[in-house]
């Protein structure tokens, strides 16, 4: 069975992307236990509670693995590529990681310069790189989140889209301001109105459930690539 761990840079990316998941790809929830050995070696330094795992319409197995932030991100990127389990993974279906992180970053030279640090130069085809391990290659796709800096950015456009009327109130409360909002200043507004500040978890769960795919597609068409990524990784299985 073909192998991705996408590695998603906190909660809110890790909320969003598990929701895109099961909207918009036949899966089903698998746990830590089911795993193949060698890639259980190659995960056993991360802490299992912040590891969720899916099966894709039984071809694919899907880790969604929430970092806690770019810097940790880039740790784990690096114990997985520095890892002595690593060869042993590729040989049972580990074939692709894909990495997101908010487009403030840089992801795509920020994790060029790791792998040049750890002593791999990759082949570089748009965002995708493909990394050879002693004659095994991995591949690994960048996704950048974020309008203008951040997934937040996308959210936000989203949101407002879906909650006209609390947008329109928001927009006077700015006027009367003098200042314009910021992103996360707006879905904050929007996090206290509609799910009593339980957190942006909650908020996302809530507009992506009232929200028709067309215009998931449009508003978060950067995240959607992750969507994608991993139809095409299916669909290359499926005729394998």
């Amino acid at each position: 069975m073909e192998i991705i761990i996408l590695l998603a840079e906190g909660n809110t990316e890790k909320t969003l992307y598990t929701k895109l998941l099961k909207r918009f790809l036949n899966i089903e929830k698998s746990s830590y236990d089911e795993l193949p050995i060698p890639i259980k070696d190659l995960m056993g330094s991360f802490e299992k509670k912040y590891i969720d795992i899916f099966i894709v319409e039984n071809k694919l197995l899907v880790l969604l693995l929430n970092c806690r932030g770019y810097e940790r991100l880039r740790k784990y990127v690096k114990e997985i590529l520095e890892s002595e389990y690593l060869i042993d993974a590729i040989k049972n279906g580990l074939n692709n990681l894909i990495i997101v992180a908010d487009m403030d970053k840089n992801p795509l030279n920020s994790m060029k310069g790791l792998f040049a640090s750890i002593g791999f130069i990759p082949k570089i085809e748009n965002y995708n790189l493909h990394i050879n391990v002693n004659n095994h290659e991995i591949q690994i796709h960048i996704v950048e989140q974020g309008y203008q800096k951040e997934i937040e950015d996308d959210l936000e456009q989203l949101v407002r889209q879906v909650e006209c009327k609390i947008n329109k109130a928001i927009s006077i409360f700015e006027e009367k301001l003098g200042m314009k909002l910021s992103p996360k200043q707006r879905l904050g507004i929007y996090e206290a109105v509609l799910v009593d500040n339980n957190g942006l978890p909650q908020l996302i769960d809530l507009i992506i459930d009232k929200t028709d795919d067309q215009e998931i597609e449009k508003k978060l068409e950067k995240e959607m690539k992750v969507i994608k990524i991993i139809k095409e990784i299916l669909n290359h299985e499926k005729q394998a």
